[in-house]
């Protein structure tokens, strides 16, 4: 059951851990020792008898992989408490992240021995077939992530607009038909640009 209050490892199933059928620590029976499930994370549960989690034995998800699994033990004799002790499994495969970089994976892979892995590449670009270098090199990866860290460069400054339309109109055709406006072209372009402003005027 889920009792209230209990730290998840966000690795449990939904259906688990809701949270309107969670039961509160004070409903539960007076016992000598309650032993209760689905919560991946060891903890002991506040209430008037002694009640744990003694979560997975197996670190289950990536987000476990800082938890030290253990295994409770418990022996009860009637009319006496129950005397618990908690032991750390040292055994088993665990989960680990790296961080690294390509050229830096082999020295990575003997250092991890048997363990899975989260492996994160750290490259100035993105590697295409980044996933199948890294697992010939690690076949125990099971997750391969890319952090590229290269910064965009900065966009070139912004220069003042001109305001004058003659100015605006050697911009155009500078940077928009990739050419230098003639002195033609800007007679041109005077020409219709005061007889614009002028019938505008007169409106």
């Amino acid at each position: 059951m889920f009792a209230y209050g209990a730290e998840t490892s966000g690795s449990e199933r939904a259906a688990h851990i809701t949270q309107p059928f969670a039961v509160k620590p004070a409903q539960l029976p007076q016992a000598q020792y309650i032993a209760l499930g689905h919560i991946h994370k060891l903890q002991e549960i506040g209430s008037s008898s002694r009640c744990f989690y003694s979560g997975s034995p197996l670190q289950l998800d990536f987000g476990e992989r800082e938890q030290q699994k253990r295994v409770v033990i418990v022996d009860v004799k009637a009319g006496f408490p129950a005397n618990i002790e908690s032991i750390a499994l040292l055994s088993g495969r665990r989960l680990r992240e790296v961080t690294t970089t390509l050229d830096k994976l082999p020295s990575v892979a003997s250092e991890a021995g048997i363990d899975f892995l989260r492996v994160i590449v750290e490259s100035d670009t993105k590697i295409s077939g980044l996933s199948q270098q890294v697992c010939e090199v690690q076949p125990h990866a099971l997750d391969v992530r890319q952090k590229v860290t290269a910064t965009s460069p900065s966009p070139p400054p912004v220069s003042a607009v001109p305001q004058n339309p003659r100015e605006l109109f050697e911009r155009f055709v500078r940077e928009r038909r990739n050419t230098t406006a003639s002195a033609e072209m800007l007679t041109k372009f005077e020409e219709l640009y005061n007889e614009a402003k002028d019938s505008t005027d007169q409106a």
